[in-house]
């Protein structure tokens, strides 16, 4: 089975839709402050209720992405663009992919903002801080450089979890995935 993959532009718009949609979300649901974990930066003296506000913000986000990819194989942002999430082998994303696909990077965040916290009380763990960013940041940069750089479009999230993001019924093989959705032409 070959797999048609997204485009580098379909999945920064993707991207930007997911991100805007999380956030109307969010504001609806009074969270706006939980999911912005660089408001934590904002504040001169965090509280131990703004750490765990932001704990929930990363449970709910990683919510999000489960409910939406498990439920319809894309984000809103993926099916806008058309888009969806399947396994390299371009079976149906299982549930433990798509937690290895957002949960490492929703620990990473979590474990910035308890550093950012407690690291009043242990100076050390301004380290972490510091490390902990580091990490984000060539996470980052080296899901840019795969994004560019392969012909797949696999980035670092993709190869923990195993996933590839592909055109929607993207295989030439298989024309029905996933089947939750109805065919229809996209010029993407």
């Amino acid at each position: 089975m070959r797999l048609v993959y997204a485009g580098i532009f379909p999945r920064l718009c993707a991207y930007i839709v997911d991100g805007f949609v999380f956030y109307v979300i969010t504001f609806l649901l009074g969270m706006l402050p939980i999911v912005n974990h660089f408001s934590m930066l904002a504040f001169s003296r965090l509280s131990i209720d703004l750490v765990w506000l932001h704990i929930w913000g990363y449970l709910f986000t990683l919510w999000y992405y489960v409910f939406f990819l498990r439920r319809y194989g894309a984000t809103p942002g993926k099916m806008l663009f058309n888009m969806t999430v399947v396994m390299a082998n371009g079976q149906p994303v299982t549930t433990r992919a798509v937690l290895l696909r957002y949960g490492i990077i929703c620990l990473v965040s979590t474990s910035i903002v308890l550093s950012l916290y407690f690291f009043r009380a242990h100076a050390f763990l301004y380290y972490v801080f510091i490390a902990l960013m580091m990490i984000l940041g060539l996470w980052g940069l080296g899901s840019i450089y795969l994004l560019i750089s392969r012909q797949d479009r696999r980035v670092v999230h993709d190869f923990i979890a195993g996933t590839v993001v592909i055109k929607r019924n993207g295989t030439m093989d298989d024309p029905e995935l996933p089947k939750t959705w109805t065919t229809s032409s996209s010029s993407f």
